[in-house]
């Protein structure tokens, strides 16, 4: 029986070419398996051969991640841990690309597409910048900075005395600075994460799967952008060249005040 390291080795294989439907049947094949029998890399590279296959679509998902998902991070990447949650957002909608043309959008801004199940978050256009940084004499802005990212934007909300930071993970590559903070705000489960693009060319757009009920906040000369994502709130916002997204187990009404507190 093949199993998923000789399929890995057959898809690394870059004399063999695999139609886009046999790449998504491998993907849905390993998505119907229990999260600790996943193969995040063998997603990956069918990801990878999917995009090459549309080799003008360049999609970049965040989404939320279950909590068995989070307990795998100290062994996979970032980008592998993702690849999972773009994996199902990819099977789920199929491609993303005649999805998108297909469905009535609303845009918001200029920087915000709201289609049917999604939404898109065009960060390359944005050219905000805060007005002032209120916490950054904090514990935690203080480390961000030793660790190259600053200044830096946060939540009051996340510094208070309800809230429980239960990780901070950290990945360095030559074009972006990234920081996973995992917390607990009263009884809701959360991570902020925050990257920093060293270059401006780096920055892309970001697309979020099953997230409607778009909420624009100006707060201290930025657009911070709150919306519904699988029924919970998704908060995200660019400062300069630094992106910012809060997924969380948080209602959309608890999204927004707890949003209302970045300084």
């Amino acid at each position: 029986m093949i199993n998923s390291s000789d399929i890995l080795r057959f898809i690394k294989d870059k004399s063999v070419d695999l139609p886009k439907e046999e790449l998504e049947r491998i993907i849905e094949e390993e998505l119907n398996k229990p999260e600790n029998e996943m193969d995040a890399d063998l997603i990956e590279y069918c990801l990878d051969a999917l995009n090459e296959l549309e080799s003008n679509d360049t999609v970049e998902i965040k989404a939320e991640r279950t909590s068995d998902l989070k307990d795998n991070k100290i062994t996979k990447p970032f980008k592998k841990i993702f690849a999972v949650a773009a994996a199902v957002a990819i099977l789920a909608v199929g491609s993303l690309s005649v999805f998108a043309a297909v469905s009535d959008v609303s845009i918001l801004n200029g920087l915000v597409e709201l289609y049917n199940k999604y939404i898109v978050v065009r960060f390359d256009k944005s050219d905000n910048k805060a007005d002032d940084y209120e916490l950054l004499g904090t514990k935690l802005a203080e480390e961000l900075k030793e660790n190259g990212i600053y200044p830096v934007l946060l939540p009051e909300a996340l510094l208070s005395k309800e809230t429980q930071i239960t990780e901070i993970t950290y990945e360095f590559t030559d074009a972006i600075t990234s920081v996973n903070i995992g917390f607990v705000y009263g009884t809701e489960k959360g991570n902020l994460m925050i990257d920093k693009h060293e270059l401006q060319e780096v920055i892309g757009e970001a697309e979020y799967p099953n997230a409607r009920n778009v909420t624009t906040l100006e707060i201290n000369g930025v657009s911070v952008y709150v919306f519904e994502q699988s029924k919970k709130g998704t908060i995200t916002f660019m400062d300069n060249q630094t992106e910012y997204t809060i997924v969380s187990s948080m209602t959309f009404e608890q999204a927004i005040e707890f949003a209302k507190t970045i300084k």
